[in-house]
């Protein structure tokens, strides 16, 4: 029996460690916390989710070759909390789960889930077949627009997704929404959805925060096909709820991570480990 007992538990470690294998996992340092970029599904780019609005933005899009993107999400390790950021597709929750596992975090370790927005293929991970909170100890962190939002469309899954939680709070957008040795802000970009943010994350020292390497934005979905978008902020994607203001925010802040030269990664991007614009 203690030698089936020990096959069994063997055989559901292989299970998880080949899950996690599947994911992609990018580590970085932050002040005292780990970042942990975990891409969840590799998915090639169909370019007709692209809104061109003459005949050169159709040729160029029609001639372009794009990589296929990550489906990201980022987990933070910090002294005193754990927190996710996003949580994929609701068909991606096993390897969510099997990446978290390979870290030493189980969902109920989860103290706060911060949502950039509430696409589904954002908040896909909350609700398990049961229908019920796969992060019960979690704090809802979002925008309160983005909730507002989602409160008033037909979609079933999203209002359960979001109402299931009995401790959230909306982001405040003067100050870090976390704060310790790290601090965590919601950068408003509105435009995709009516509430989207961005992540930043960086030291709470202000002489470390003057070295933008040590800093890190999650830029959630500003963009979807960057091998065309990055270069044309232009041109927006069918997913936009409001295609002009999106474009807008994709150029003014395209431009800003240019200058300031602060590492980037994005829900939807050929990369997992963040990459600084030139």
């Amino acid at each position: 029996m203690l030698k089936l007992f020990s096959f069994i538990i063997g055989l559901c470690a292989f299970i998880t460690c080949e899950a996690a294998q599947k994911a992609n996992i990018y580590h970085q340092k932050i002040a005292n916390s780990d970042i942990y970029i975990i891409s969840l599904q590799e998915k090639d780019m169909n370019k007709d989710i692209l809104l061109p609005q003459n005949e050169k933005e159709k040729q160029l899009i029609q001639e372009a070759k794009v990589q296929p993107n990550q489906h990201n999400v980022v987990l933070i390790k910090n002294p005193q909390f754990i927190a996710l950021v996003d949580s994929g597709f609701p068909h991606t929750q096993d390897i969510l789960k099997a990446s978290l596992a390979s870290l030493g975090v189980s969902y109920k370790d989860i103290n706060y889930l911060i949502i950039s927005h509430a696409h589904g293929d954002h908040i896909g991970g909350i609700l398990n077949k049961r229908g019920e909170n796969n992060f019960p100890n979690a704090t809802l962190l979002i925008d309160e627009k983005e909730f507002a939002y989602w409160q008033k469309q037909d979609n079933q899954r999203t209002k359960d997704s979001l109402n299931l939680f009995t401790k959230k709070a909306f982001f405040n957008h003067k100050k870090a929404i976390l704060s310790n040795t790290l601090e965590i802000l919601a950068v408003p970009a509105y435009g995709h959805t009516p509430g989207h943010n961005f992540i930043l994350m960086r030291p709470s020292d202000k002489k470390a925060q003057q070295d933008m390497a040590q800093s890190l934005v999650f830029w959630a979905d500003m963009l979807h096909i960057y091998d065309i978008q990055s270069q044309n902020p232009q041109i927006s994607a069918v997913y936009d709820v409001n295609p002009t203001l999106a474009a807008q925010v994709r150029a003014k802040f395209l431009k800003q991570f240019k200058s300031e030269k602060i590492p980037v990664v994005g829900a939807h991007t050929p990369f997992t480990k963040p990459v600084v614009l030139e």
